[in-house]
Protein backbone atom coordinates (compact mmCIF):
# COMPACT_ATOMS: atom_id res chain seq x y z
CA UNK A 1 0.00 0.00 0.00
CA UNK A 2 1.56 3.18 -1.67
CA UNK A 3 1.49 6.44 1.67
CA UNK A 4 -0.12 9.17 0.14
CA UNK A 5 0.99 11.84 2.76
CA UNK A 6 3.41 14.05 2.09
CA UNK A 7 7.27 13.60 2.66
CA UNK A 8 7.38 16.13 5.64
CA UNK A 9 3.92 14.73 7.32
CA UNK A 10 5.18 11.03 6.88
CA UNK A 11 8.20 12.07 9.06
CA UNK A 12 6.03 14.31 11.96
CA UNK A 13 4.02 10.67 12.17
CA UNK A 14 6.52 8.59 12.33
CA UNK A 15 8.59 11.00 14.50
CA UNK A 16 5.34 10.33 16.80
CA UNK A 17 5.23 7.09 16.87
CA UNK A 18 8.69 6.91 17.42
CA UNK A 19 7.79 9.23 20.69
CA UNK A 20 5.02 7.14 21.71
CA UNK A 21 6.85 3.08 21.56
CA UNK A 22 9.65 5.32 23.60
CA UNK A 23 7.20 6.20 26.49
CA UNK A 24 5.16 3.13 26.34
CA UNK A 25 8.91 1.40 26.58
CA UNK A 26 9.41 4.06 29.60
CA UNK A 27 5.89 2.75 31.07
CA UNK A 28 7.08 -0.53 31.24
CA UNK A 29 10.23 -0.36 32.40
CA UNK A 30 9.01 1.88 35.08
CA UNK A 31 6.09 -0.36 35.55
CA UNK A 32 8.38 -3.58 36.01
CA UNK A 33 10.72 -1.56 38.09
CA UNK A 34 7.71 -0.79 40.59
CA UNK A 35 6.38 -4.36 40.86
CA UNK A 36 9.78 -5.77 41.31
CA UNK A 37 10.04 -3.51 44.28
CA UNK A 38 6.97 -4.30 45.90
CA UNK A 39 7.97 -7.70 45.52
CA UNK A 40 11.56 -7.62 46.23
CA UNK A 41 11.20 -4.84 49.38
CA UNK A 42 9.52 -7.72 51.83
CA UNK A 43 11.99 -10.53 51.08
CA UNK A 44 14.95 -8.09 51.65
CA UNK A 45 13.44 -7.31 54.96
CA UNK A 46 13.00 -11.35 56.12
CA UNK A 47 16.22 -11.97 54.56
CA UNK A 48 18.38 -8.89 56.45
CA UNK A 49 16.41 -9.82 59.56
CA UNK A 50 17.13 -14.00 59.38
CA UNK A 51 20.98 -12.94 58.91
CA UNK A 52 20.72 -10.96 62.00
CA UNK A 53 19.12 -13.56 63.86
CA UNK A 54 21.98 -16.44 62.61
CA UNK A 55 24.49 -14.02 63.61
CA UNK A 56 22.95 -13.91 67.19
CA UNK A 57 23.02 -17.40 66.92
CA UNK A 58 26.44 -18.05 66.33
CA UNK A 59 27.54 -15.73 69.14
CA UNK A 60 25.29 -16.97 71.51
CA UNK A 61 26.88 -20.76 70.21
CA UNK A 62 30.24 -19.48 71.12
CA UNK A 63 29.64 -18.43 74.29
CA UNK A 64 28.21 -21.38 75.31
CA UNK A 65 31.13 -23.86 73.91
CA UNK A 66 33.63 -21.42 76.24
CA UNK A 67 31.50 -22.14 79.50
CA UNK A 68 31.38 -25.77 78.61
CA UNK A 69 35.08 -25.55 77.76
CA UNK A 70 35.65 -23.50 81.27
CA UNK A 71 33.26 -25.93 83.09
CA UNK A 72 34.65 -28.91 81.95
CA UNK A 73 39.05 -27.23 83.12
CA UNK A 74 36.84 -26.43 86.75
CA UNK A 75 35.55 -29.84 87.09
CA UNK A 76 38.65 -31.29 85.89
CA UNK A 77 40.52 -29.26 88.35
CA UNK A 78 38.27 -30.19 90.91
CA UNK A 79 38.63 -33.84 90.41
CA UNK A 80 42.19 -33.03 90.31
CA UNK A 81 42.24 -31.56 94.01
CA UNK A 82 39.85 -33.99 95.29
CA UNK A 83 42.38 -36.82 94.23
CA UNK A 84 45.10 -35.01 95.48
CA UNK A 85 43.48 -34.93 98.71
CA UNK A 86 42.59 -38.05 98.65
CA UNK A 87 46.24 -39.69 97.97
CA UNK A 88 47.76 -36.84 100.11
CA UNK A 89 45.90 -38.97 103.39
CA UNK A 90 46.38 -42.52 101.59
CA UNK A 91 50.37 -42.43 101.16
CA UNK A 92 51.49 -42.70 104.55
CA UNK A 93 51.39 -39.53 105.92
CA UNK A 94 53.25 -38.12 102.53
CA UNK A 95 52.61 -35.13 101.22
CA UNK A 96 51.11 -36.42 97.71
CA UNK A 97 52.69 -32.82 96.22
CA UNK A 98 56.22 -33.14 97.51
CA UNK A 99 56.31 -37.07 96.09
CA UNK A 100 54.72 -35.90 92.98
CA UNK A 101 57.11 -33.01 92.66
CA UNK A 102 60.02 -34.95 93.40
CA UNK A 103 59.13 -37.49 90.90
CA UNK A 104 58.68 -34.78 87.97
CA UNK A 105 62.05 -33.05 88.54
CA UNK A 106 63.82 -36.62 87.66
CA UNK A 107 61.89 -37.01 84.48
CA UNK A 108 64.57 -36.49 81.43
CA UNK A 109 63.79 -34.90 78.24
CA UNK A 110 63.90 -37.87 76.56
CA UNK A 111 60.98 -39.72 78.36
CA UNK A 112 57.25 -38.62 77.89
CA UNK A 113 54.91 -39.54 80.71
CA UNK A 114 51.61 -40.41 79.49
CA UNK A 115 50.08 -41.31 82.90
CA UNK A 116 50.97 -41.48 86.24
CA UNK A 117 49.10 -44.06 88.81
CA UNK A 118 48.46 -44.71 92.38
CA UNK A 119 47.88 -48.18 93.56
CA UNK A 120 46.90 -49.29 96.84
CA UNK A 121 47.94 -53.08 96.65
CA UNK A 122 49.50 -55.21 100.03
CA UNK A 123 52.13 -51.89 99.53
CA UNK A 124 51.65 -48.47 98.34
CA UNK A 125 53.39 -48.14 94.93
CA UNK A 126 53.18 -45.41 92.08
CA UNK A 127 52.62 -46.34 88.40
CA UNK A 128 54.17 -44.23 85.73
CA UNK A 129 53.35 -44.83 81.92
CA UNK A 130 54.74 -43.11 78.97
CA UNK A 131 57.08 -43.55 76.02
CA UNK A 132 61.32 -43.90 76.24
CA UNK A 133 62.87 -42.53 72.81
CA UNK A 134 65.83 -45.13 73.74
CA UNK A 135 66.83 -48.21 76.07
CA UNK A 136 69.36 -46.41 77.18
CA UNK A 137 66.60 -43.05 78.27
CA UNK A 138 64.55 -45.86 79.50
CA UNK A 139 67.24 -47.20 81.98
CA UNK A 140 68.63 -43.47 82.95
CA UNK A 141 65.00 -42.76 84.07
CA UNK A 142 64.99 -46.09 85.81
CA UNK A 143 68.24 -45.01 87.47
CA UNK A 144 66.81 -41.59 88.48
CA UNK A 145 63.43 -42.90 89.71
CA UNK A 146 65.82 -45.37 92.32
CA UNK A 147 67.55 -42.63 93.81
CA UNK A 148 64.08 -40.53 95.27
CA UNK A 149 64.05 -40.52 98.59
CA UNK A 150 60.57 -41.65 98.51
CA UNK A 151 60.89 -44.68 96.31
CA UNK A 152 62.35 -48.07 97.83
CA UNK A 153 62.07 -50.21 94.38
CA UNK A 154 61.76 -49.62 91.10
CA UNK A 155 60.44 -52.58 88.46
CA UNK A 156 60.69 -52.29 84.88
CA UNK A 157 59.46 -55.68 82.85
CA UNK A 158 61.90 -56.88 80.89
CA UNK A 159 59.73 -56.91 77.73
CA UNK A 160 59.57 -53.12 78.21
CA UNK A 161 63.74 -53.41 77.13
CA UNK A 162 62.43 -55.54 73.70
CA UNK A 163 62.83 -52.49 71.53
CA UNK A 164 65.72 -50.30 71.02
CA UNK A 165 63.69 -46.82 69.99
CA UNK A 166 60.18 -45.88 71.12
CA UNK A 167 59.44 -47.95 73.79
CA UNK A 168 56.25 -48.04 75.71
CA UNK A 169 56.58 -48.93 79.08
CA UNK A 170 55.22 -49.01 82.82
CA UNK A 171 57.64 -48.19 85.71
CA UNK A 172 56.22 -49.51 89.22
CA UNK A 173 57.82 -47.70 91.99
CA UNK A 174 57.10 -48.57 95.33
CA UNK A 175 57.28 -45.88 97.75
CA UNK A 176 58.80 -46.13 100.89
CA UNK A 177 57.28 -46.03 104.18
CA UNK A 178 57.07 -42.66 106.39
CA UNK A 179 59.98 -43.37 109.21
CA UNK A 180 62.30 -44.94 106.70
CA UNK A 181 62.54 -41.94 104.41
CA UNK A 182 63.87 -39.29 107.15
CA UNK A 183 66.72 -42.11 106.67
CA UNK A 184 67.77 -41.74 103.13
Amino acid sequence: MANLLPTKEQKVVLHERTLRIILSGLVLLALTITVALAFLAPLYIFTSHQAETVETQIATTRQIIELRTNAEATMTLEMMRTQLASLQSIIHGYDAYTILEDLVTRIPSDIIVTRIAYRNDTATSLEIAGTASTRDALLNFETRMEQSRFVSNVTLPVSSLAQSEDIPFTLSLALTPLDETSLK
